[in-house]
């Protein structure tokens, strides 16, 4: 059993107890989403879990069980740009058999956990574009309990910048809409 982690159900929060049980008082007529309350989960070697309920009536308890997955291999390396200069304080992350998120140290290193399987890792699009750079993806098969070493991601640096501005049917600009634009992956293989 985990104990003492905090979970979150639309802002209402609960620990973790000794048993691993935790309690969290939610308002009836909805589904809830239950997730940690910050990143508690990676530095203790779990993936964050998180799960859904059913819409819950007045009155009514139920049990939601949650199953921390456990870290069991690393991706290890370091990110720099094209002439070799380290990357500080970039997010990497990696998706596959979950998500896990860690920040490049001064010197662009990080030592992110990943378990068994195929992962795909990049740097966080949003935080590149910070810090003017274009985030691509990488695949890494991992298997169990083998740490992949000596990883370099190199990030390109933007040499372009394009703005745009949705618009609806009168012209009217539209807001909070995310935008994603990519680059057909070119065909290397000779006809």
């Amino acid at each position: 059993p985990l104990s003492g982690f905090v979970l979150d159900a639309d802002c209402n929060v609960g620990v973790s107890d000794s048993a691993g049980r935790y309690s969290i008082g939610v308002r009836a007529g909805h589904s809830h989403t239950i997730y940690p309350s910050g990143d508690d989960f990676y530095p203790h070697g779990f993936f964050p879990p998180g799960a859904s309920t059913a819409q819950i009536a007045a009155n009514q308890v139920i049990v939601q069980d949650l199953n921390a997955t456990p870290i069991t291999s690393y991706l290890i390396g370091r990110v720099v740009d094209e002439q070799g200069n380290a990357i500080a304080g970039m997010d990497v992350e990696a998706q596959g058999g979950g998500r896990s998120v860690v920040s490049t140290d001064s010197n662009g290193n990080f030592k992110l956990g990943v378990a068994a399987g195929h992962w795909r890792f990049n740097i966080d699009a949003d935080n590149a574009w910070q810090q003017n750079l274009v985030a691509h993806q990488s695949s890494i098969t991992v298997t169990e309990g083998n740490d992949v070493t000596n990883l370099t991601y190199t990030a390109k640096r933007a040499t372009r910048q394009l703005t745009v501005i949705l618009r609806d049917n009168l012209g009217r600009p539209v807001s909070n809409v995310d935008l994603v634009l990519r680059t057909p992956r070119q065909n290397t293989q000779p006809p």
